[in-house]
C-alpha cells in the first residue's frame, strides 16, 4: 500500500492493567492495542478515569501493566527510559475560552536562545 510503509515506532499490545483495592479489582485498561507509526502525532482524549493517564504512564514506563505489553521500536519497554518522553495536558473542560496556548515567536521575542515556550491561561 502506498504511504503505509512506515515502520511501527510504538506498539500497544492488547495492554490490560488492573487495580486490587478493599472493594476488588478496577480495571483501568481492558485490552488497549494500538500501532504508532514513525511522525504520526497521537491525542489521547476521553472522559475522566477512562484510562488515558495510565496508559500514558504504562508508556512512560511509571506502570507495569497487569498483562500484554508496549513496544518502543521493537524492544519491549520495561522501567523509565531517556528515548521517550510522555506528556500530559490538563482538560480544560467548558473553559476553553480562558486557555490560550502561544509561542514567544507569537509575543513578539526575538530568539534570544530561548526557544518557544507555552503559556495556558
Amino acid at each position: 500500500m502506498a504511504g503505509n510503509d512506515k515502520l511501527v515506532k510504538l506498539k500497544i499490545d492488547n495492554v490490560v492493567k488492573e487495580y486490587q483495592g478493599r472493594n476488588g479489582k478496577t480495571v483501568a485498561l481492558n485490552g488497549a492495542s494500538l500501532d504508532i507509526k514513525e511522525n504520526e502525532f497521537i491525542c489521547v482524549v476521553g472522559p475522566s478515569g477512562c484510562g488515558k493517564s495510565t496508559l500514558l504512564n504504562i508508556i512512560a514506563g511509571l506502570l507495569e501493566p497487569t498483562s500484554g505489553a508496549v513496544y518502543l521500536d521493537g524492544r519491549k519497554i520495561e522501567g523509565t527510559g531517556v528515548e521517550r518522553g510522555v506528556v500530559c495536558a490538563v482538560s480544560v473542560e467548558d473553559r476553553a475560552e480562558k486557555c490560550d496556548v502561544r509561542s514567544r515567536d507569537e509575543e513578539g521575542s526575538e530568539g534570544g536562545g530561548e526557544g518557544h515556550r507555552a503559556e495556558v491561561y
